[in-house]
């Protein structure tokens, strides 16, 4: 009811253009109140629905009215549906809304509930007809080998002419699936510029493959890598690639089981690394070499007037180097 009468508030207001209505208690009633008034209302551009309660009804009468033409549908570019139990079928009524949509450039989709079912009626709708600029599809609920289902991605991924973020955290990927989706999909992809790859399976055997993202994905930017398991091998291959890769400004490799030799090998590539804006460490296994090691680097930089945002503070302690934590926007 406070939904309805929100909404009819709004049917003929031309000021406001965004409405965020995240972490309510909006049932599949309540949806059919929005959707009322997005066939009414045409100034709303931004529309976030995160952590409510709409289920694959309240999804399909959404889909219903977005898949209208550009002229007579919401002018809507942005819209989370994030931490709602759409499940598969939502998933892929949305999906197929997108194939006449050219309006939607933001999409968020994580924590749907989504199966392999809804990921593959999304990127088959997206390999078709693709505007997105951001897309999130964090933690699906995936069960087993996604050999079929990496593919299905891959192909969407490298005919997404007009994607800028990709947020693939939480899928469980595996070392091969990433493999997959690099050569398939990234590597034909000239539009990337953020891509959120935390909360996998990464090892230390996905050093090659991050050798190859960083130097065949000329336009990637901003890269997450926290939360896998890329040890010491998986960081020496990417500090050796990092004074070469002009174009990331942003390096995200925080808890991934780097020990000693990695982390000293990240310290001595950040010198060389004049493009790296930022660079997050904090939850590996610092010790005194590599806490040595980066208190002369950044003592180094400052002198050059150069200061990389870290999420790190080199100290000293009766001798003995470490690192403490330093809270940082990331």
């Amino acid at each position: 009811m406070q939904v309805c009468a929100l909404s009819e508030t709004l049917l003929e207001n031309a000021t406001i253009t965004q409405l965020d209505l995240s972490y309510n208690f909006i049932d599949d009633s309540g949806m059919r109140s929005i959707v009322h008034l997005l066939k009414i209302n045409r100034n709303l551009k931004s529309l976030q629905l995160e952590g409510n309660c709409i289920t694959s009804a309240g999804a399909a009468s959404l889909a219903a009215v977005l898949s209208h033409s550009s002229n007579t549908g919401p002018a809507l570019h942005r819209l989370s549906l994030r931490g709602n139990p759409l499940g598969d079928e939502g998933v892929a009524a949305i999906a197929e809304a997108l194939r006449t949509n050219v309006n939607i450039r933001h999409l968020d989709l994580g924590r749907t509930d989504m199966g392999e079912k809804g990921i593959v009626a999304l990127c088959a709708a997206l390999t078709d007809r693709n505007f997105l600029e951001i897309l999130g599809l964090e933690k699906p609920l995936v069960q087993g080998p996604k050999d079929n289902l990496m593919c299905h991605m891959a192909l969407m991924i490298a005919r997404a002419h007009h994607l800028s973020t990709l947020g693939l955290g939480k899928h469980s990927l595996t070392d091969s699936e990433f493999e997959t989706l690099l050569a398939y999909g990234l590597t034909k992809n000239r539009s990337i510029t953020s891509l959120d790859l935390r909360a996998n399976k990464l090892s230390g055997m996905s050093g090659p493959a991050l050798v190859r993202l960083l130097k065949e994905c000329p336009a990637l930017r901003d890269l997450n890598l926290s939360h896998n398991d890329l040890g010491d091998s998986g960081a020496l291959a990417v500090a050796q690639c990092l004074p070469y890769a002009h174009q990331l400004r942003h390096l995200d490799l925080r808890g991934n089981s780097i020990r000693e030799a990695g982390l000293a090998s990240l310290a001595e590539s950040l010198r060389p690394s004049a493009a790296l804006e930022s660079l997050l460490l904090w939850g590996n296994g610092f010790g005194p070499m590599s806490s040595q090691a980066f208190g002369d680097v950044l003592e180094a930089l400052a002198a050059e007037s150069r200061k990389p945002v870290m999420d790190i503070a080199p100290y000293e302690v009766d001798g003995q180097p470490g690192v403490a934590a330093v809270d940082v926007a990331s």
